[in-house]
């Protein structure tokens, strides 16, 4: 959860964040598969629970194939 978020409709002002992690490659040499998944929405935290569907605040990227040597 991110705090503090300015939001200011006639200024064209809205929340947004950032995070970066960093990766660790997997112990084993091959083929690996890579997904993401990216949480959003402005849900009530007191009455919502952390996977809504079919609201839509969860989406995936497509996945990847990263190659360990």
């Amino acid at each position: 959860m991110i705090m503090d978020q300015k939001y200011d409709k006639e200024k064209n002002l809205f929340p947004s964040g950032e995070i970066t992690y960093t990766l660790k490659s997997p112990d084993k040499p091959g083929i690996h598969s890579l997904t993401a998944a990216l949480f959003y929405g402005t849900e009530n935290t007191e009455k919502a629970g952390f996977f809504q569907r079919p609201s839509g605040r969860i989406l995936f990227s497509d996945e990847m194939k990263i190659n360990v040597e």
